[in-house]
């Protein structure tokens, strides 16, 4: 097993420029993601990094297991 922390960056400027506050948790994140689609569609939260290993910790965090289905597709 590898583990190790992980921390999220953010340009101040974007959230300042869109009047948006700096989440502090999951459902402000979602909230704030919201807040900047409303201010300019063209302006998103995140992007994808290419990192397999950051969704799996997020799949983690969520009580979620990579790689395994818990219900039949």
């Amino acid at each position: 097993m590898d583990s190790g922390p992980m921390a999220m960056f953010y340009n101040a400027t974007v959230f300042e420029e869109h009047g948006v506050e700096v989440p502090e948790t999951w459902d402000e994140f979602a909230q704030a993601a919201r807040d900047f689609q409303e201010s300019d569609p063209d302006v998103y939260i995140t992007n994808d990094l290419g990192d397999a290993g950051w969704n799996t910790s997020l799949i983690w965090q969520g009580g979620g297991t990579p790689g395994r289905l818990t219900e039949p597709i």
